[in-house]
C-alpha cells in the first residue's frame, strides 16, 4: 500500500515523534510511505527505504503580517499543486493527516482525487476553526481513551467512524550520544514546550517546595517556547534560579532523559505524551499529573506515580517519595518499561492503523 502522512513539521515534538515511529512501522511491514511535511530534525533520522520525505511549506512564518498572508497563499497554493502531483505519480492510496494545517490540505485532496483520509487526534480539544479538522477525516484516530471519549461526546464523532489506537514508540531510537549528568545531584527533569499547556509554572513550584527538603535536587527543563521568560522570572522569584536548568530545545532527547532520577510532567491536559513513554522505555520513574489519557498509562504507585492537576504540595511529596524510598523507584521505573513493551510499541500501533487503512481502501 501507499501511504501518505502528513504533518506540519517533523521537528521533535508529539505528532511528529508518532509520524515517525509509524511510518517505520509501516514501512517494517512492507508499505511505502510518504511523509509530506515541513523540515525538521527528525529528517535525517529517516532510516528505511520505504520511507520518503517529502518537504512542504507550511511552517509558521514569523514577521509582518501582510508578508505573511501573501507567503502563505503563494506557498498555499503550490503545496496543493506538489501533492496532487505526487498523489497522481505515485498512486496513492490513502491519506493520514495529524495536524490542523495538513488536515486542510488532505481534506482538499481527498475529496479531488477520490482517496480515503485519516485524521489522528493527538489531543483533547476545544472546539474551533482549526481543532475541528481532527474529527474530519472519513475515520478518526484517537491516540488515548480520553481523546476517544472527548471526540464522540464533544465533537460528536459517531462510534463507528472513530477508533482508539494508543501512540507507540520504538526504543531503538533511543540512544544517548552524549549524555548529560549531574554528578551528586538528585534530578528531575521534563521535556515539553515552553508553552502554558504544560503549567511548567506548577512543576517549578512543586520543585521548590521539594528543593527545601532535598537541598542537593536539580530541575532540568528542556525545551522552547514563548513561557519561557516567564519561567525563568518565576524561579528567580522563589530563589531557585541555580538549580533550576533551562536546556533549550534538543536534538537527541535520549541524552537529557538518561540523566534524570524522576520524569515529571505538570500538563494541564494531555493525549498521550511520547516524552511520557520515552522516559517509561528508559526505566526512569515518572510523576505526571493524572490529565488526559496519562491514567490509562500510569497505574498509582505501581508503574509511576499520579497527581491531581495544580497539587504542587502533592507533586513535591511524589518526588520525596522517590528520593527517600529508591527501592520503590526502580521497581516502578522497570514497571513502566514493561508496560511500554508490553502495550505502546510501535509495531503494534503501526499494525492497528494498518487494519484501518485496509476498511478504508477496500
Amino acid at each position: 500500500m501507499n501511504i501518505l502522512q502528513m504533518a506540519s513539521n517533523m521537528k521533535r515534538n508529539g505528532p511528529a515523534m508518532v509520524v515517525f515511529d509509524l511510518a517505520h512501522g509501516l514501512a517494517e511491514l512492507g508499505h511505502t510511505v510518504y511523509i509530506a511535511a515541513g523540515y525538521g530534525e527528525l529528517v535525517q533520522d529517516i532510516n528505511h527505504p520505504n520511507i520518503h520525505f517529502v518537504h512542504i511549506p507550511i511552517d509558521r512564518l514569523q514577521g509582518n503580517k501582510v508578508n505573511r498572508i501573501c507567503t502563505y497563499t503563494i506557498n498555499g497554493v503550490s503545496t496543493y499543486i506538489q501533492l496532487e502531483r505526487l498523489i497522481q505519480k505515485i498512486g496513492i492510496e490513502i491519506i493520514n493527516s495529524h495536524q490542523p494545517i495538513s488536515n486542510l490540505y488532505a481534506k482538499a485532496l481527498s475529496k479531488r482525487m477520490r482517496i480515503p483520509f485519516v485524521t489522528t487526534s493527538h489531543n483533547v480539544y476545544s472546539k474551533g476553526f482549526l481543532t475541528n479538522t481532527y474529527v474530519s477525516g472519513d475515520h478518526v484516530i484517537a491516540c488515548s481513551d480520553k481523546v476517544y471519549e472527548h471526540s464522540i461526546k464533544y465533537f460528536h464523532v459517531p462510534a463507528e467512524r472513530i477508533t482508539c489506537i494508543r501512540n507507540g514508540i520504538n526504543p531503538a531510537r533511543l540512544k544517548p550520544m552524549q549524555p548529560i549528568s549531574y554528578p551528586g545531584k538528585f534530578v528531575i527533569g521534563t521535556l515539553a514546550g515552553l508553552r502554558r499547556q504544560k503549567a511548567l509554572d506548577k512543576l517549578i513550584h512543586a520543585f521548590g517546595v521539594f528543593h527545601k527538603m532535598v537541598p542537593n535536587s536539580l530541575l532540568i527543563i528542556a525545551g522552547e517556547g514563548e513561557e519561557e521568560e516567564n519561567l525563568k522570572s518565576l524561579t528567580k522569584g522563589l530563589e531557585i534560579e541555580q538549580d533550576v536548568k533551562f536546556l533549550g530545545f534538543r536534538n537527541n532527547v535520549s541524552d537529557v532523559l538518561c540523566g534524570l532520577n524522576v520524569f515529571a510532567l505538570s500538563s494541564e491536559y494531555e493525549g498521550l505524551p511520547i516524552s511520557m513513554l520515552e522516559a517509561m522505555a528508559l526505566r526512569i520513574p515518572v510523576v505526571v499529573t493524572s490529565v488526559g489519557g496519562i491514567p490509562w498509562v500510569i497505574k498509582n504507585e505501581v508503574n509511576g506515580l499520579l497527581c491531581d492537576y495544580g497539587d504542587t504540595e502533592q507533586m513535591a511529596n511524589c518526588f520525596y517519595t522517590l528520593y527517600q524510598n529508591r527501592i520503590l523507584a526502580k521497581d516502578i521505573a522497570e514497571a513502566g518499561y514493561c508496560s511500554v513493551m508490553a502495550e505502546f510499541s510501535y509495531k503494534k500501533m503501526a499494525e492497528n492503523y494498518e487494519l484501518i487503512y485496509k476498511k478504508l481502501v477496500m
